[in-house]
């Protein structure tokens, strides 16, 4: 996060100021980028938009599948997935250890 504020106060978009303890800062958008609003809403508004146009066209929802992978990730990671491919590759002598 702080190297997206860091970018954003370096492109004049935000200013940042102490917060009520050392651990926190207050980012304020500048008048800059409330000026970009207007074009980000309606960016993101195209976005989602088009990304149902898509989703509509498919025979399968993208967007249930990407669900769907996220509760197929949090009950085994993709990285546990791995390591046993690779267990069971070294078990089998297809890898060389």
């Amino acid at each position: 996060m702080s190297q997206t504020v860091s970018a954003l106060k370096r492109d004049g978009l935000v200013t940042t100021r102490p917060g009520r303890d050392a651990r926190t800062r207050i980012v304020e958008l500048t008048d800059a980028a409330r000026e970009l609003l207007p074009f980000l809403e309606a960016e993101w508004r195209a976005t989602e938009e088009a990304m149902a146009e898509l989703d509509a066209e498919l025979p399968y929802s993208l967007a249930q599948t990407v669900r769907d992978m996220e509760q197929a990730l949090r009950r085994r990671p993709f990285r546990d997935r791995i390591a046993e491919r690779l267990t069971r590759d070294e078990e089998r002598g297809e890898v060389e250890s």
